[in-house]
């Protein structure tokens, strides 16, 4: 149940932050974003990085609601084996962090191609 609770609340944050970094009027900020060198670099760089994080982020706030959702009812019907139930869970879990760390290497790739030379 931890984790259900757990890909619960982080489908809320990633969704929440995939929001709040959509717009073209975002700033590289120290708050809520995609943070690595190119992506604070400029302000080209981040919006940028964010447009192409925004559906892998969509994505990955999806997959661990329906994650958290499908584990909360399975447990409440009881009707998989504990080991199953685990192992159901860590695959669900790490499914979603593929997609949401996809997302982060694509944004910081989008970002790298804005950098300004100086």
């Amino acid at each position: 149940m931890a984790l259900a609770i757990i890909l619960f609340v982080l489908s809320l944050t990633v969704y929440v932050t995939a929001l709040a970094t959509k717009g073209a009027d975002q700033q590289p900020n120290s708050v809520i974003g995609i943070k690595t060198r190119a992506t604070k670099s400029s302000r080209e760089a981040w919006v940028a990085a964010h447009r192409v994080a925004y559906p892998y982020m969509m994505a990955g706030a999806t997959h661990c609601l329906v994650s958290a959702v499908l584990i909360t009812a399975l447990l409440a019907l009881d009707s998989m084996p504990d080991t199953a139930m685990s192992i159901l869970s860590i695959a669900l879990a790490l499914g979603a962090g593929v997609i949401l760390v996809t997302g982060g290497i694509k944004a910081d790739r989008e970002a790298k191609r804005h950098v300004h030379m100086t």
